[in-house]
This record gives C-alpha cells, sequence and structure tokens, in this order.
C-alpha cells in the first residue's frame, strides 16, 4: 500500500504552456503545414517580406490569400511581430483583427493592397503602399505617406483622375458635415484669407450648373471645387456645360435670359490652375 502512495506521490504533472510559447508552438505547426503545399514560387516579389496574415472574407479565403504569398516567397506568419512587413485583414470586425488595428503598431493593410500587388501587371516591382490601404498605420510608415499625399488622399505628384477625385470627396464629407458656415461667415474668412477673396480651393462656390453629356470627372471637378449641381434645368441654374457644341440647339426654348451655356472647358483650366477665369471667352450662348 506505501508503495502505491509513494508511486503515486512521484507522478509528475504536465506544466502549462505560457502563452508565448503557444503562439510559438502555434507558429511551427503553421510553418509546417507551409512546407507541406509544397508551393514552388514564381516570383521574388516579396522576398524578404514576412507578412501576418488575419483572415480573410467572402471572397477570398485566408488559405488562398496565404498560397498567393507563398508563390511570391512571402513569409507568412500567422502571429505579428515587430519584424512584420504588413497585416492583411480581410474582415475588420472579427475579434483578433479588431484588437490588432487598434493597437496603432503595425501596418494593417486592406485585401485592396493584396489583390493590386499580386496582380501579374505589377509583378515587376513591388508598389508603395497607398494611403487609402490601411485599416491602421506605423507612425514612421504615415511619415512617408504625407511626403506624397495630403490628408485627403491628394497625391503631391499624380495628376488627379475620376476614381482619385472621387476618393478624395468621399474622404473630405466628414469634415464638411461638421465645419458647417454660412455663405457670409464664408465670403468673410476668404477675404480674410485670401488676397482677392476668393479660395483657391472653392473657386466655383454658389455656382449652381446643369451639365448636358459632360463627363463625370468633370462634375467631380466642380463638384470638389465647391460648385452645386441641379439635375433639372430650372429658374436656379447660372450656367449650362457642355463639350459637345452641337448640343446647344436644345436649349434654345428652354433657356431663360439669366442662364449661360458655357464650354466645359473653362472648369478644366479653373481647377488646372486653381484660380477662378472670367468666363468671357468660354460663352457659347
Amino acid at each position: 500500500m506505501a508503495d502505491i502512495e509513494t508511486a503515486t506521490e512521484s507522478v509528475i504533472k504536465p506544466k502549462k504552456m505560457s502563452k508565448s510559447s503557444l503562439s510559438i508552438f502555434d507558429e511551427t505547426l503553421y510553418k509546417d503545414k507551409q512546407l507541406k503545399k509544397n508551393i514552388v514560387p514564381i516570383t521574388r516579389l516579396l522576398d524578404g517580406k514576412e507578412i501576418c496574415v488575419i483572415n480573410g472574407n467572402d471572397e477570398i479565403s485566408d488559405e488562398e490569400i496565404i498560397e498567393q504569398l507563398l508563390l511570391h516567397r512571402a513569409k507568412v506568419v500567422r502571429n505579428p511581430r515587430k519584424e512584420t512587413y504588413c497585416i492583411i485583414v480581410g474582415n475588420d470586425k472579427k475579434a483578433k483583427a479588431h484588437n490588432i488595428i487598434k493597437t496603432n503598431k503595425y501596418d494593417v493593410v486592406t485585401l485592396d493592397w493584396f489583390k493590386r500587388i499580386t496582380k501579374e501587371e505589377n509583378w515587376g516591382t513591388l508598389e508603395d503602399f497607398l494611403p487609402w490601404d490601411f485599416l491602421s498605420i506605423r507612425d514612421t510608415t504615415k511619415q512617408l505617406l504625407m511626403e506624397k499625399y495630403d490628408d485627403y488622399y491628394d497625391s503631391y505628384t499624380m495628376d488627379v483622375d475620376e476614381e482619385s477625385l472621387q476618393r478624395s470627396l468621399t474622404k473630405m464629407e466628414p469634415m464638411i458635415k461638421e465645419i458647417e458656415l454660412t455663405f457670409i461667415e464664408e465670403q468673410a474668412l476668404d477675404k480674410e484669407l485670401f488676397d482677392n477673396g476668393i479660395s483657391p480651393f472653392s473657386v466655383f462656390k454658389q455656382i449652381i450648373g446643369y451639365f448636358k453629356q459632360c463627363s463625370d470627372l468633370i462634375k467631380l471637378k466642380f463638384r470638389f471645387m465647391g460648385g452645386l449641381i441641379n439635375e433639372d434645368l430650372n429658374e436656379h441654374i447660372n450656367y449650362i456645360f457642355i463639350e459637345d457644341k452641337s448640343l446647344i440647339t436644345e436649349f434654345n426654348e428652354t433657356m431663360n435670359e439669366t442662364m449661360k451655356v458655357i464650354d466645359s472647358k473653362w472648369i478644366d483650366e479653373c481647377f488646372q490652375d486653381e484660380k477662378l477665369y472670367s468666363i468671357d471667352e468660354y460663352i457659347i450662348k
């Protein structure tokens, strides 16, 4: 009986693994899993880059993301470290993703970044991060981006296009809602800040335009610099904008004496130079 008790007392209980040990254990299993895939890389695009994949979404699973990254020689991990190049998150509502984003310690990117860099046309060189790629960003990365883009994602070096302009407008909307001034207050502020009393960022302020078969980019430029667009041709319209001068005949009966038909090139040139030019040279009728 004593022997049995002694044997029982000598049984060694297993030690509990610490969280850090579990993390290393998980990573080891994960690396083994990668090796078993036997994936042959097709480029060296991500060679030397450690990328953490948190999750995918309904469109693309995390396993599919991982396989694509391995094809470009990335080192894929499940838990981020200080050395991690970036973290990919497909669903930021999940607890792990949400908690990592809140720390602001890592560059956490959306699937848009992953899709862009893995397009075949971009295999030649790894493109820089874009401001709208991020769900969370390191201070060092943010400083680099501030040298190339303003707070509204407008590039200091690249020409504006329809997509980039729409992105800037979307970024500005919350700020515009927070800072609502009356027209008189805006005028007073412009006179105080600018020599001619006209802000170069809102040269079309209080101008109401009607657009006939004009490009979306022209309309975006007009809106971006303070113009108002009316979808109906009525007495509130200041200017009618057209690109095709042959359309002038359509307005002969609907125009009143105060309306003017303007070549939309006026918007382009005002936008380009951030200056309100006289409409005299652009009046068609």
